[in-house]
């Protein structure tokens, strides 16, 4: 997960501080992985879309590689 567009988050804190924070804007979180061709192809239109929406909405990417993210991914 890569973009020069959009954050990358990769620590159980950075996705609770942006659910946290994102009070009066719709949040769209895209939790994939780098090696995932179908995740790039997304992150591709995400990162073309979010200047657009940027007004309503924050866009960011979380890996679902990471280690401190499992407890989001595994239920």
């Amino acid at each position: 997960m890569s973009s020069y567009l959009l954050k990358v988050l990769t620590k159980k804190q950075e996705v609770d501080a942006i659910i946290r924070d994102t009070i009066d804007k719709i949040l769209v979180l895209c939790f994939g992985r780098a090696s995932d061709p179908v995740c790039l192809q997304l992150d591709s239109v995400l990162s073309k879309s979010a200047q657009e929406v940027s007004k309503f909405a924050s866009v960011a990417l979380v890996d679902i590689d990471s280690n401190e993210i499992q407890v989001y991914v595994n239920n």
